[in-house]
């Protein structure tokens, strides 16, 4: 019986990890950008995921904001928050690379928030260019992205491995997370771009799975 429970506890754990860190993220925002009164901001949460951590974390920390959208470029994820139905938050079927998919929303941004996406971006750069041309003037981003992570390490440690590497059938890409891109590297790709006050700092997180599946 101990074992049939583990699984989902610690799945559920994991979620809950997730969404701890979302309401952390969000009250780091508002403690660096004097964040009050939001009745006529509207913002973006791009990635948002099924799970809607941001979204949700935003209403529940600013209920009368004026409205949130919530951007996915999974059509399955487009589909499932719609069916949510949740006041104030709008779906939308879009991808932060192609600037085309989200021209109807430029300048219009008063903020704009991002957590577990950027990571998965190839071409970061353009990603951010297109964040900075969705923001009114004034406007503010913060993103939280993983500048590396221990399953990445541990499948280069094993691809070093001849048997593992034999075995090894899938596509991976070993340069997903290059040492030189760190925190300071991404402040001056922002600045760069036009953003204005960048800060950038770099945290150690963990966060549990159930199982190597979940994990994947």
């Amino acid at each position: 019986m101990a074992e049939n429970l583990k699984a989902p506890v610690m799945l559920t754990r994991a979620i809950t990890e997730y969404r701890l860190g979302c309401v952390q993220f969000i009250k780091n925002c508002a403690k660096v950008f004097h964040w009050k009164d939001l009745s006529e901001d509207v913002i973006m949460d791009i990635g948002c995921g099924e799970e809607m951590n941001c979204c949700n974390t935003m209403l529940e920390e600013y209920p009368n904001v004026k409205g949130i959208i919530a951007v996915d470029n999974e059509l399955a994820v487009y589909r499932f928050v719609q069916t949510r139905r949740i006041d104030k938050i709008h779906a939308c079927l879009g991808d932060i690379e192609k600037r085309e998919s989200l021209s109807y929303y430029e300048g219009k941004m008063n903020k704009v928030i991002s957590t577990s996406t950027f990571h998965h971006i190839q071409d970061k750069e353009l990603a951010f260019q297109n964040v900075f041309h969705l923001l009114k003037p004034n406007g503010e981003a913060a993103f939280y992205f993983y500048l590396d992570n221990s399953f990445q390490q541990s499948v280069l440690a094993m691809l070093k491995v001849p048997m593992f590497k034999e075995k090894f059938k899938g596509l991976f890409n070993t340069n997903k997370f290059p040492a030189e891109r760190r925190s300071l590297y991404y402040k001056e790709m922002l600045e760069r771009i036009g953003f204005h006050n960048v800060r950038s700092m770099e945290e150690m997180r963990s966060v549990p799975f159930s199982s190597d599946k979940h994990c994947l």
